[in-house]
């Protein structure tokens, strides 16, 4: 009677010590992806003038075109509800040959390469001219209507979710947001 009781003891023993270093490396895992994230976020802008100057004139350039935004660096993960279903997913760059961006389904977990819709155009899944990127989370945004490579105007679109934007400095860029099923492009730049 003494051994069988015994075991049970040590596995339930066992089994404690496990759950708890599961947890210990969890919060090790948040707290260093925390630090991470807080890290790139502000690089080196305190120390760094030039850095500091240019992290300004992203945000103030933002500010012309976006009510409630952050800014990432790309090689930051994002993560948010892109896709409405109340689930965070995550928004990610490759660094490989080409520069490509992924989102992965909270529900799901699988992930979507974007670019791969016609709203993208000629543009693609290369996103290689990105230097920043970030959310909005605006009701509404301006798409550009271009025609024959040009801007001829510009119409509302409407943003149902918390949507991605992407940007080159000093030229522009689009935002990638969830509709109908999918992830389009919007079109921002001259």
């Amino acid at each position: 009677m003494k051994q069988p009781l015994l075991f049970l003891l040590a596995v339930t023993s066992l089994s404690a010590c496990n759950n708890k270093a599961e947890d210990k490396n969890a919060e090790t895992l948040v707290k260093a992806d925390t630090i991470v994230k807080t890290i790139s976020q502000k690089p080196d802008s305190v120390d760094n003038p030039e850095l500091a100057a240019i992290a300004a004139e992203r945000e103030n350039s933002l500010k012309a075109e976006f009510k409630n935004f952050k800014i990432y660096t790309i090689t930051d993960t994002i993560k948010a509800d892109f896709n409405g279903d109340k689930i965070f997913d995550l928004a990610y760059f490759t660094h490989d040959n080409k520069k490509e961006i992924y989102i992965i389904d909270g529900k799901t977990k699988t992930a979507t390469k974007v670019g791969l819709d016609k709203s993208f155009g000629d543009m693609g899944t290369d996103f290689d001219w990105v230097d920043f990127w970030g959310t909005i989370n605006d009701p509404e945004t301006y798409d550009a209507v271009v025609k024959d490579d040009e801007v001829v105007g510009a119409r509302k679109a409407k943003l149902k979710n918390i949507s991605l934007f992407v940007r080159r400095d000093e030229v522009g860029g689009g935002v990638i947001t969830f509709k109908n099923g999918k992830y389009i492009w919007v079109h921002q730049s001259d």
